[in-house]
């Protein structure tokens, strides 16, 4: 399978971290690749595994605590789409004599079942492991975010 988009972030931000030069970069993408390409899009799902955890294991963050910051931002990004669509649950009602309302917050059970019903993996969101995300992100990202923004033309 063709590397997905939330792989090609992840390579993307990786490489901004570890500040690497362009040919230094395609060295490590024909090196991933056996040879086969020096494109980040050419890639297959495996291949930038690979090399998003080596890139993971070479940071001076590396370990659980980048591996955790990254997941939180998978599970952040694919709740901001979800707000984003209205996934929204519904908010309190204010006070008397307050204003507005509080922020409306995720409708999580709907993402969770989401998660469960359609997720590759059935399971909700927080079960999914490091390996996992980026792959479930890319398919929320191409089903229900992409008929979303196509809706909105």
């Amino acid at each position: 399978m063709n590397v997905t988009y939330a792989q090609i972030k992840m390579l993307q931000t990786l490489r901004s971290q570890h500040g690497l030069p362009d040919d230094t970069y395609r060295s490590m993408l024909a090196e991933a690749s056996k040879g086969r390409t020096t494109s980040t899009r050419e890639l297959t799902q495996a291949e930038a595994f690979g090399l998003i955890d080596g890139l993971v294991r070479q940071s001076p963050n590396s370990g659980w605590k980048q591996r955790n910051h990254t997941m939180d931002k998978m599970r952040k990004k694919l709740i901001g789409y979800a707000r984003e669509m209205g996934w929204v649950a519904s908010p309190p009602a204010p006070l008397p004599g307050e204003r507005g309302g509080a922020a409306l917050k995720v409708d999580m059970e709907r993402v969770n079942g989401w998660c469960k019903r359609y997720g590759f993996g059935k399971k909700p969101l927080s079960d999914y492991t490091y390996a996992e995300l980026p792959k479930l992100l890319s398919q929320f990202e191409t089903g229900p975010y992409a008929h979303y923004l196509r809706t909105l033309k």
